[in-house]
C-alpha cells in the first residue's frame, strides 16, 4: 500500500515572516548597552509606542544626547548614520565624544575663516551672528561626515549635534530655528559653487 507523502504548502507558507521573532531591545535597556560601549542597531530597539512615532520625545536616541525635535524628519541619532558610526572609535558612545568635532565643526575661529570665504565668494558683507556661524558648523558637519554631496544635495544630521551646534550658538528665541529643508531646486542660498 503506497502512502501519498506530499504535502500542499502552497497556503501555508505565504505567512512566513523572516526574523519576526527576533528579539528587540528596551530604549531603556538600549541605552545602557550602549553606555556600556556595545553596539545596538536602531532598528533593534523596541519603541513601546509606534515604532515610527518619535516626536515629543527622545526614546529613540541611543547615545544619550539628542533632543527633541517637532519634526519627525529631525529625531535622528548619530548611531542611526553610518557615516557618523564609521567615525567611532573605541568606547564611543556618541559622535559629540569625537576628538575632532570640535576642532572642524564648532570651533569659532575655524568656522570664521570659512565665513570669511563664503562672504569672499559671494561679494556680501553681511555680519557675523550665530544663524551664520551655526549654518558653516552644519556645512563643516556634512563635509566631515559625508563629503561633498553637491549641489542641492542635503542630509539629517543627527540631534545630538545639532544640540550641540545650537547650544555653542544660540538663538535668543527659540522659535527663530528653522530645522532640516530639503533643497528647493530655486535654492540660491548655497554658499559654495557646485
Amino acid at each position: 500500500m503506497e502512502q501519498d507523502c506530499s504535502v500542499d504548502v502552497s497556503s501555508s507558507c505565504t505567512d512566513i515572516a523572516p526574523f519576526r521573532f527576533e528579539p528587540r531591545c528596551a530604549p531603556e535597556a538600549a541605552s545602557n548597552l550602549v553606555s556600556q560601549g556595545c553596539p545596538v542597531e536602531a532598528d533593534a530597539v523596541d519603541d513601546d509606542e509606534n515604532v515610527h512615532e518619535r516626536v515629543g520625545h527622545t526614546r529613540w536616541c541611543l547615545c544619550a544626547n539628542c533632543i527633541s525635535s517637532p519634526r519627525e524628519v529631525e529625531c535622528f541619532c548619530c548611531h542611526e548614520s553610518a557615516a557618523a558610526k564609521a567615525k567611532f572609535e573605541d568606547g564611543m558612545r556618541c559622535i559629540l565624544e569625537h576628538p575632532d568635532l570640535e576642532a572642524v565643526v564648532l570651533r569659532r575661529a575655524v568656522l570664521e575663516v570659512a565665513m570669511m570665504a563664503i562672504q569672499e565668494f559671494q561679494g556680501n558683507t553681511d555680519p557675523w551672528n550665530n544663524r551664520s556661524m551655526r549654518l558653516v558648523a552644519y556645512r563643516h558637519w556634512t563635509w566631515w561626515i559625508h563629503g561633498k554631496l553637491g549641489r542641492r544635495q542635503r542630509k539629517v544630521i543627527p540631534a545630538c549635534v545639532v544640540a550641540a551646534i545650537r547650544k555653542k550658538y544660540p538663538e535668543a528665541d527659540p522659535a527663530a530655528y528653522r530645522g532640516f529643508e530639503e533643497a528647493a531646486e530655486d535654492d540660491a542660498d548655497d554658499f559654495w559653487p557646485g
